[in-house]
C-alpha cells in the first residue's frame, strides 16, 4: 500500500473513532440527522456532509459521520426520537427508503420520526405564482438574487460548480430556473407530497402518518425544533410552505 494510502486510511479511522466516542457520550434518546448548522441542544446531532456540496459542520457537538457509519452505530430499539430537516430530499427513492428501514429499526416501540423536507405541491404553485404570500416579483426571486450574490449564505463545498446556482451573462432571472434549482441544486435527488411520503411510511411498517405545521407537534419533544426557516429573506413565509411528516413505529 502506498504511504500517502495508509495515512489517508489511517486519518479515517482515528477520525471514526473520535466521531463513535462523541456518539457515545451524546447517546440515542433523541438524534437530529442532517443537522448542518442547526445543531439541537439535548439532541445528538449528526451530519457528514457529502464531500461535494455540503462540508461536515465542525463543531465540538455535532458527530461528524457519514449516515450509512452512523447508523451502523446505533443498536436496535434504542431511540425515542429522530428528527431531520432538508435533509431526505438528497437521497434518491431506493436509498431513501432503505434510510427509513434503519430509522424505523432503532426506534423504539412507539418512537417518533419528524421528516421536513420541501413540499413538491408547493413548489408547483409557487412555479405557478399562486402563493398569494410568496408572489414571484417580490418574494421570491429577490431572495433567489439574494442568493446568488451571496453564495446562498450556506456551507457549500463547491457553490461555484453547481450549475443551479449560477446564470449565464445577461441572462434573466425566470420562474422556471428558480423552480429546477428547488429541484436539483445542491445536490437534491427527490422531492415529495405528502401522500408519496405517507406511502413510503406505511410500507415499511410506520403507522400514524400525520402531516404538520413548521414547529408544531402533538409530541413535546419536536414542537419548536424546526429551524430551516430561510433566513432573512424567508422566514416570514418558507415555513409556510414546508412538508413536515410525523410517523411512529
Amino acid at each position: 500500500m502506498a504511504e500517502y494510502d495508509f495515512l489517508t486510511q489511517f486519518e479515517r479511522t482515528k477520525r471514526f473513532l473520535n466521531e463513535h466516542e462523541k456518539l457515545k457520550r451524546f447517546g440515542y434518546e433523541r438524534i437530529n440527522f442532517g443537522c448542518g448548522s442547526h445543531p439541537l441542544p439535548g439532541w445528538t446531532n449528526t451530519d457528514g456532509g457529502d464531500g461535494k456540496w455540503w462540508l461536515a459542520p465542525s463543531k465540538d457537538e455535532i458527530v461528524q459521520l457519514d449516515i450509512a457509519e452512523f447508523l451502523a452505530l446505533v443498536p436496535d430499539n434504542s431511540v425515542s426520537y429522530i428528527t431531520s430537516e432538508q435533509f431526505f430530499e438528497h437521497f434518491a427513492p431506493d436509498a431513501a427508503r432503505e434510510i427509513l428501514r434503519q430509522w424505523h429499526r432503532i426506534l423504539q416501540p412507539s418512537g417518533v420520526l419528524r421528516i421536513q423536507v420541501p413540499s413538491l405541491y408547493y413548489l408547483c404553485k409557487l412555479y405557478l405564482n399562486e402563493v398569494p404570500f410568496a408572489d414571484w416579483e417580490k418574494v421570491q426571486k429577490p431572495r433567489r438574487l439574494k442568493q446568488f450574490l451571496d453564495g446562498a449564505g450556506d456551507n457549500s463545498a463547491n457553490h461555484s460548480k453547481d450549475p443551479y446556482k449560477k446564470l449565464a451573462e445577461n441572462e434573466e432571472l425566470l420562474p422556471c430556473y428558480v423552480s429546477n434549482m428547488a429541484f436539483y441544486s445542491d445536490g437534491h435527488q427527490f422531492m415529495y407530497d405528502f401522500a408519496y411520503l405517507k406511502q413510503m411510511l406505511h410500507l415499511l411498517a410506520f403507522h400514524s402518518v400525520v402531516e404538520c405545521k413548521f414547529g408544531e407537534s402533538k409530541h413535546k419533544a419536536l414542537r419548536g425544533i424546526d429551524k430551516h426557516d430561510g433566513g432573512e429573506t424567508g422566514k416570514g413565509w418558507i415555513p409556510e410552505i414546508a412538508l413536515c411528516v410525523e410517523a411512529t413505529k
